[in-house]
Parts: structure tokens; sequence; C-alpha cells
């Protein structure tokens, strides 16, 4: 399966971790506060052209979402170009800092 990717601006291209990983790691193109109780939609830095009939999936790491950070799942269809993003939400009662190139959440395929 081919897949197109492009990246934007300064935006760091999803990848796999480790061999075997099922889902890539996706990245903060830029700093974010999402507010307390609160949820924002972070830009990723890249598009996809799928081809017919696939969706790509946003899907958050377990890591934060231990933390009390999670991510609103997403399906990026095939008809879709423009940049991903991920909607962060966040549950605990103080800010949380996305820093640029900041390891956000998951793109499965």
């Amino acid at each position: 399966m081919e897949v197109k990717i492009k990246k934007i601006k300064d935006g760091i291209l999803p990848a796999y971790k480790r061999e075997g990983d099922v889902c890539m790691d996706c990245y903060s193109r830029e700093f974010v506060i999402v507010p307390a109780f609160g949820r924002k939609l972070v830009p990723l830095g890249f598009a996809l052209e799928l081809p017919f009939g696939y969706e790509a999936v946003i899907r958050p790491r377990s890591g934060n979402t231990r933390e009390g950070i999670d991510i609103g799942i997403g399906t990026i269809d095939t008809n879709y170009r423009g940049e991903v993003m991920a909607c962060v939400c966040n549950t605990l009662d103080e800010d949380f800092r996305i820093e640029e190139g900041d390891r956000i959440c998951q793109l499965a395929i």
C-alpha cells in the first residue's frame, strides 16, 4: 500500500519508534497550552493522501492517558488533504503545556 505524506512547515513526519509497532508516533508542530478541563486542536505538521478505501486513525498515547491527557480519536478519510490535527483533552485541574516537537499521539493506518 502506498501512502503519500507531506511535511507542513517545520513539522516532524510520523514515525514508528520500534520494529513491530502498529502505530506511528506523531509530534506537535507548535507550542500549545491546553487549559485545565479543556481541549485544543494541535497541528501535527503533516498531511496524508491515502488509497481509496483506507482510513488513518489518530489515537492517544498510553503514557499521556495515564497522566490525565487524552486524545479525541479521529478518522482521516481518503479525501482529506489538510494538515492532520489532534484534539487534545486535558482532564487535569491545571493547564497542560505542549512544546513544539513533543510526541503527542499515535497514527494507525
